[in-house]
């Protein structure tokens, strides 16, 4: 009898010997912001985040902004008065830190390091092997995080990488079969607020990181032209089948017509026939074939007049038209620099009577009509891409969401971001 009470009293004492695993988070962000400004556009994200991670008992390190005083207050509130502005040497010191806590075992194995990055992002540029991101005071790259994760894997430490700038799709490089990465765009692909509050909101405690991914990029309010991505294979599959869609989700005209696709391209061929088949499997009738078909069809349309219309104002609007104020000076100014003077007030008001009819027999000629029909065909319809980019993007939703639940239905293989919990 007392051996089975001395039995249990040293299980008993096993289990409590055994800490629970660490979870350690870097937040950092609201770098690059207007310094007239009292808050920046990244203080909602941040706090959706620093709820959820203090409800779970997380210990966070927090670099936020530095310098609006909106988002101080913000940052003080939720860090207790700990958070510091967001410098670089901070925030490289602190990922050094990580690295010394792993080497001398601070951090050890099923530990759960978590780095979330809410900024200002830049394009890849050079030997870079992710991309900069802005801080309170200048530009810094991630590839510091490139030894930290490979330090972390070779250990057990769970690493967690949340990069919600612009272009964070080149940071997704860093994801594997131990390490989650998140990106809230492309590597080409300006982010949206909106995609990292929806984030912040869904990463509940007791949530992992996939499942906040999934519920943040399907949310019914949120429109993601960036295209948020995450590094699992299903992920990773659904991208290399939906990436091609993001040349239809502008309100601009970054890309060219030749990268526009319809419902007669061959990507977007294979990709409703993937949704065929998975519907075939499921018994479903789904109405997203149609729609992403036309919404594609209506946006490549629009899409090409505005080009048109825009490559024909380019050509018209040159610096050939001159014309003598005086003996002394000469002016030559395209047709656009003639419009912003007529129609600005003060501009015009400094006109004399000669420049004024000058100005007239300008505005008069067949070219300048020209121009100024193109010009104005241009901004129609580049209103119009305005709705019909957001039409595709919310069928670019859809379509990723129902292939991923289709890809990780068959997919076995490791998953550190649903391994990866809240």
């Amino acid at each position: 009898m007392r051996n089975s009470f001395l039995a249990a009293l040293l299980l008993l004492f096993s289990c409590f010997s055994h800490a629970a695993p660490k979870k350690e988070a870097l937040v950092v962000g609201g770098g690059g912001e207007p310094s007239e400004e009292r808050a920046t556009i990244f203080d909602s994200s941040y706090g959706n985040t620093m709820d959820n991670l203090n409800s779970a008992k997380w210990n966070v390190v927090s670099f936020f902004d530095g310098g609006h005083i909106e988002s101080q207050d913000l940052a003080d509130e939720k860090t207790d008065g700990k958070n510091k502005p967001f410098y670089a040497q901070d925030f490289n010191s602190q990922l050094d830190s990580y690295i010394r806590q792993i080497n001398d075992g601070t951090l050890k194995k099923d530990d759960q390091l978590l780095v979330s990055i809410m900024t200002h992002g830049w394009l890849q540029e050079g030997k870079e092997v992710t991309h900069k991101i802005s801080t309170t005071d200048k530009e810094v790259d991630l590839d510091k995080l490139k030894k930290l994760r490979d330090l972390a894997e070779a250990k057990g430490v769970k690493l967690g990488i949340l990069d919600m700038s612009c272009f964070s799709g080149a940071t997704l490089k860093l994801g594997s079969d131990k390490t989650c990465v998140l990106s809230l765009a492309t590597e080409d692909k300006v982010g949206y607020t909106t995609a990292s509050e929806k984030l912040g909101y869904f990463m509940t405690p007791g949530s992992n990181l996939e499942e906040a991914f999934l519920k943040s990029r399907k949310d019914p309010k949120v429109i993601n032209p960036g295209q948020p991505q995450i590094s699992t294979k299903a992920g990773r599959r659904v991208m290399d089948e939906t990436l091609f869609l993001r040349f239809s989700m502008e309100d601009e005209l970054q890309f060219s017509m030749d990268q526009c696709h319809s419902s007669e391209s061959a990507a977007t061929q294979k990709l409703v026939k993937q949704l065929q088949d998975i519907n075939s499997k499921s018994g479903s009738q789904n109405e997203l074939i149609e729609k992403m078909k036309d919404s594609l069809n209506a946006y490549s349309l629009v899409k090409r007049k505005a080009q048109e219309a825009f490559s024909t104002s380019q050509k018209l609007n040159k610096e050939e038209v001159c014309f003598n104020f005086d003996s002394t000076s000469r002016n030559c100014m395209p047709f656009s620099a003639f419009e912003n003077i007529w129609n600005n007030p003060l501009a015009k008001s400094r006109l004399s009577k000669k420049e004024i009819t000058l100005f007239e027999k300008v505005r008069r000629s067949s070219d300048f009509s020209k121009w100024k029909k193109s010009r104005e065909v241009y901004e129609e319809n580049l209103k119009k891409l305005n709705s019909l980019y957001k039409q595709v993007a919310h069928a670019e939703k859809e379509a990723y969401d129902i292939l991923y639940q289709e890809f990780s239905r068959t997919d076995n293989s490791p998953n550190p971001c649903r391994d990866f919990k809240i």
